[in-house]
């Protein structure tokens, strides 16, 4: 990912974390977008450059149409974490997103990792089915009752 794809990735994660936590309830409007950008902050200290964090372009007919972000986790379970995979709404349903994941596969066997692990939130109704095809298994449940 060049310094300009990663430009483009903080630019779109960001308000899209910051919008995922508020369409779940976790945060307010009011601060969504401050508190997404110090979580980012935190998980990234040295941006593009942090150690055990790897971010990929998608290409798609020679057009960059998405993103992936994960981490090398060496705690036991040694572990890849994918923290993002995002395709742009007119680009998915082509398997851009099955051959990614066939890809992050490859590299976790290749670095002897034990399992890829994720995080889905609940108004996303595309993904739970998506990586359940792919062989993944719901691990625990959060559940939250607004008042």
């Amino acid at each position: 990912m060049t310094a300009e794809q990663f430009l483009f990735f903080t630019e779109t994660a960001i308000p899209l974390f910051a919008r995922n936590k508020i369409q779940n309830g976790d945060w307010p409007a009011e601060t969504a977008t401050e508190n997404a950008t110090k979580a980012f902050q935190q998980l990234l200290p040295n941006g593009k450059h942090t150690p055990g964090h790897f971010f990929y372009s998608i290409i798609y007919q020679q057009q960059m149409v998405g993103y992936c972000w994960y981490a090398i986790e060496n705690s036991a379970p040694h572990t890849l974490y994918l923290y993002e995979i995002w395709i742009q709404d007119n680009k998915r349903d082509l398997g851009l997103g099955s051959s990614v994941m066939q890809e992050l596969a490859a590299i976790g066997r290749e670095q002897g990792v034990s399992h890829i692990r994720l995080h889905v939130f609940g108004i996303n109704q595309r993904a739970l089915p998506f990586y359940e095809r792919l062989g993944f298994k719901v691990t625990d449940y959060q559940l939250a009752l607004t008042l």
